[in-house]
């Protein structure tokens, strides 16, 4: 059996390279968590490949087992745990995952494997009795929100009216207060007292 290896981070590119089934082992359990982290397995030439780890996500990697090379190919996202075994058994000879669950075939000229997992989400939808469009429905709904901005930004307009009237009722006893004292020496007491009062009172 023959490798194809590129680790990116640990500046590894190996390609055409006989390993054992303890080197494969090793080479996918010590393999950086990096996207460009993969490993393709096959016998003599590697565009006629028999499976391609590659590593996604924490705990996640992407199986890719060609059923036609080029056209259907079985795929699914398993763990770290299930990559290696699953690398074990192909290494041994296993030709087939007919038996696995949760592999879904994909004709990967036209489709992605996230593109056949939501059209299968749509399907158990509607299996169900519900309606696959009715998140997107609700999202027009949503975008049209912004057009009430400008009713609410009419009641900023409002506030000008009341602040005014806040500004006319304070400075008015500021300035009367202010000019008395000027006037009457005896009324400049009465002022200080209150503060006092005021200040002691809090």
């Amino acid at each position: 059996m023959k490798v194809s290896i590129i680790d990116t981070p640990k500046e590894i590119n190996i390609s055409d390279q006989k390993i054992t089934k303890k080197e494969l082992y090793d080479a996918i359990n010590k393999a950086s968590t990096h996207i460009d982290t993969i490993i393709k397995l096959y016998k003599e030439k590697e565009d006629n490949y028999i499976v391609i780890f590659s590593w996604q996500d924490r705990n996640k990697w992407k199986i890719d087992f060609p059923i036609q090379q080029h056209r259907i190919h079985k795929q699914r996202y398993i763990s770290h745990k299930q990559c290696l075994q699953l690398s074990q058994e192909i290494f041994a000879g296993r030709n087939s995952l007919d038996d696995l669950i949760g592999f879904l075939d994909v004709p990967v000229r036209h489709f992605t494997l996230d593109e056949m997992l939501d059209f299968k989400k749509e399907d158990e939808m509607m299996l169900n009795g519900q309606d696959p469009d009715q998140y997107s429905k609700k999202q027009p709904k949503e975008l049209s929100k912004p057009e009430t901005a400008p009713v609410a930004q009419q009641t900023p307009a409002a506030a000008p009216t009341t602040e005014p009237a806040i500004k006319k009722t304070t400075p008015k006893p500021v300035v009367k207060k202010a000019t008395k004292p000027t006037s009457t020496p005896k009324k400049p007491t009465s002022p200080s007292t209150t503060d006092d009062d005021i200040f002691f009172s809090l």
